[in-house]
């Protein structure tokens, strides 16, 4: 910025430029639309190749990020002595030799599982189909069945009161040692309780 651009108020607030501090340079660079338009196209054609190379790249970094985790084994068995080159074979063996016995011990399980899949796969379609044609229940049908539920309750409990009543008119005899549920309920509640 240079002093013409500032208006009059403010160049009494400016503060007097430093002598030792060399003067601002202020770059005006235009977006150019092609460098944009390459920078794009560049990235899009590096994705494109990346994507490509896929089938190289993948094995590659796979093998060298084992390299890296191998390194310390490898190291130690050179430390003691066994030549790099052994070392790093007798790692590489035993990694394929775990793998191997590990998938030679699998084998009768996975065997079992490959034939049991037609069963799963079946019991599976017949779940599905079941939860297909019974539509789930709205909320709203939730509370009517609900509601329904009660209703019944109150009408059992109202004919079982009517049948307490019709019945103390007319106390009915019991057998010696027999008792009433609320009678039976409360005593053993007391032995247990106290």
């Amino acid at each position: 910025m240079t002093d013409e651009a500032l208006p009059a108020g403010e160049e009494a607030h400016r503060a007097e430029p430093d002598p030792d501090e060399p003067p601002r340079v202020l770059l005006h660079m235009p977006v150019d639309v092609r460098s944009l338009a390459l920078v794009v196209l560049t990235v899009l054609a590096s994705i494109y190749a990346l994507h490509w190379a896929q089938a190289i790249l993948v094995p590659i970094l796979l093998g060298v990020m084992f390299s890296y985790a191998l390194t310390p084994v490898v190291d130690t068995l050179e430390r003691w002595h066994v030549p790099r080159a052994i070392g790093a074979s007798v790692v590489l063996g035993t990694i394929v030799l775990v793998i191997g016995w590990g998938g030679w011990r699998l084998s009768d399980d996975a065997t079992a599982l490959i034939e049991t899949l037609p069963q799963v796969a079946q019991k599976l379609r017949h779940a599905v189909e079941k939860k297909a044609g019974q539509p789930a229940a709205s909320p709203i049908e939730k509370v009517q069945q609900a509601a329904n539920e009660l209703e019944q309750a109150a009408q059992q409990a109202a004919s079982d009161a009517s049948a307490v009543a019709a019945g103390a008119s007319k106390p009915a005899r019991r057998p010696p040692g027999t008792m009433t549920t609320s009678v039976s309920t409360s005593r053993a509640m007391s032995i247990r309780f106290g």
